[in-house]
């Protein structure tokens, strides 16, 4: 065997979901102009800081 890996036991998993706090959705708010209505009611707006973002 190449430097000894082959009968290497992989790390057991482990779920981090429990011991990680949960985030809180943050929210903005932003000027824009609308620049397109797609048609699954879906609007691209540019907003007032140069971004271009999809919106609903």
């Amino acid at each position: 065997s190449r430097g000894g890996l082959s009968n290497a036991t992989p790390p057991p998993l482990v779920n981090t979901s429990r011991r990680l706090p949960k985030m809180k959705e943050q929210k903005l708010i932003h000027e824009g102009l609308i620049t397109e209505s797609l048609p699954n009611s879906m609007l691209w707006i540019h907003l007032d800081n140069k971004d271009l973002v999809i919106g609903y």
